[in-house]
């Protein structure tokens, strides 16, 4: 257990937290020079299926309500692409002054059985049709665009970054 000397609405404290983690750093339990206690966030990434695995012939939207989270990673698993189809995966902004959708990411066209990965956050690299430094708004969505007719089978995930 992790014990600190802390003043709690003017009265001297003794608070305690979980031992320190398995790498030697600490529980999340601070207290500054005063003995106030400081909260820190311990917030995660939350991973969701936005699209599960299916064969598709036509351009796909899934529209997504954003709470809290800065960024986004899009993993992408195309696992069959029998006729050499193609699709272009987008991530969007929705504007609600124009009710208009906007461009934050456009990934390269997909036409071979891979792993694809996209990411939107706001101290990322930019990198061409990868990576977007951007924040993510309160709606946005991924579509799936097709340069064809031809079906091909895939899954994608987002993975919501505080």
């Amino acid at each position: 257990m992790v014990q600190r000397n802390a003043t709690i609405d003017d009265t001297p404290s003794v608070i305690a937290a979980p031992q320190p983690t398995a790498t030697g750093s600490e529980s999340n339990l601070k207290v500054d020079s005063y003995g106030a206690l400081w909260t820190v966030s311990t917030q995660i990434g939350v991973e969701e299926t936005i699209l599960a695995s299916a064969a598709r012939t036509t351009t796909v939207n899934t529209e997504v309500t954003n709470t809290r989270y800065k960024g986004v990673t899009i993993v992408i698993d195309v696992t069959l692409d029998d006729a050499a189809a193609s699709i272009t995966p987008h991530i969007e902004g929705f504007s609600t002054l124009g009710s208009d959708w906007y461009t934050i990411l456009t990934g390269a066209a997909i036409a071979d059985v891979a792993v694809t990965v996209l990411r939107v956050y706001p101290t990322m690299t930019a990198a061409e049709n990868t990576i977007a430094v951007d924040v993510l708004p309160p709606t946005w969505r991924f579509r799936m665009a097709v340069a064809d007719a031809d079906a091909i089978t895939y899954s994608v995930n987002a993975i919501h970054m505080p």
